[in-house]
């Protein structure tokens, strides 16, 4: 089996999340690199806003359809951006590719205060859709996160 571990580490609390890193190919070209948080509850990968300014993903899915995506942390509103996606997923020594026929991407959050800031610093998140295919292990005692394929 091939895999790729990751890691933990705290975001915007306490808590520690399971991410692990990747590289972002949108059509054969690669956009950059992005943490993912591993959430095997999410049912698809979502880029968050932070990461899609930064990748330069905001203009190409300006004009896509919009879904509505419902999480613990309330609403939001993201756009579609649909084609040829592919995951890298990497550690030190390892890639795992997947690939995707879409992922969502965040639009800018509207409320502003406390949780304006908490909407703009949600990670993006490797969902459903990516780890279908996959052997997944979380151990949060021993701060394990690990993916193969099968």
């Amino acid at each position: 089996m091939e895999c790729v571990n990751g890691f933990f580490q705290r975001l915007s609390s306490a808590t520690e999340y399971p991410l692990v890193k990747a590289r972002l190919y949108i059509d054969g070209e690669l956009k950059g690199e992005l943490l993912l948080l591993v959430d095997t509850g999410a049912g698809v990968t979502s880029i968050s806003y932070r990461d899609a300014l930064r990748l330069g993903l905001t203009n190409i899915v300006k004009r896509g359809p919009r879904r509505k995506v419902v999480g613990v942390s309330g609403t939001a509103q993201e756009r579609v951006l649909a084609g040829t996606i592919e995951l890298e997923l990497f550690d030190e020594s390892n890639v795992l590719r997947l690939r995707l026929s879409s992922v969502t991407v965040a639009e800018k959050p509207r409320q502003h205060g406390k949780d304006f800031n908490l909407a703009l610093q949600r990670p993006s998140i490797l969902g459903w859709d990516a780890l279908k295919n996959t052997v997944i292990t979380v151990d949060y005692g021993k701060k394990l996160v690990q993916i193969c394929l099968p």
